[in-house]
């Protein structure tokens, strides 16, 4: 029989890099930093999969410049 899959961090929106060399991987909605992943600290401590997972979001596109946003930067060079 086959472990549950856990979470994967690096694609929750709580996940983040700390600057503790120590303690590189962060939580935000648990309020730890540790030396392993997070969902394997909740995983090893409570015996279940992180029960605050949230997959992040798609990196914003960036954004199209229109006719308007260019007339207006032209606008603002005439100023100058």
């Amino acid at each position: 029989m086959s472990e549950p899959k856990r979470p994967h961090c690096g694609r929750c929106r709580h996940a983040y890099t700390t600057w503790d060399g120590k303690f590189p991987h962060g939580c935000r909605a648990h309020g730890f930093k540790s030396a392993q992943s997070p969902s394997f600290v909740v995983q090893q401590s409570s015996g279940m999969e992180c029960q605050l997972f949230q997959e992040r979001l798609a990196e914003a596109a960036e954004p199209q410049t229109t006719e308007e946003d260019t007339a207006r930067v032209d606008r603002f060079e005439r100023r100058r």
